[in-house]
């Protein structure tokens, strides 16, 4: 379970580095970028933190954190460039 799981991350960090390199400083790919970042969150907290199995307050909380960093990071790609 564990290999699958690590050719996904793989996958979707390929993924991400592809577009974040074609398609710089464009908000649909930063989104698109901060949505393969979410999804490998998810993999993680799931898989290899062993909670798929134990839902519960520490693996919503986990999402929630990722969320956030994501929403800062989506708000920052799209606050800063208004400013230089």
């Amino acid at each position: 379970m564990l290999f699958r799981t690590f050719f996904a991350l793989i996958a979707l960090a390929i993924c991400g580095a592809a577009v974040a390199t074609f398609a710089a400083n464009i908000p649909g790919a930063v989104a698109s970028v901060l949505v393969l970042a979410f999804l490998k969150a998810r993999l993680l907290v799931l898989d290899f933190m062993a909670m798929r199995d134990r839902p519960g307050v520490l693996s919503f909380t986990l999402f929630l954190w990722a969320g956030l960093l994501l929403t800062m990071a989506l708000a920052r790609s799209l606050i800063l460039p208004a400013f230089t």
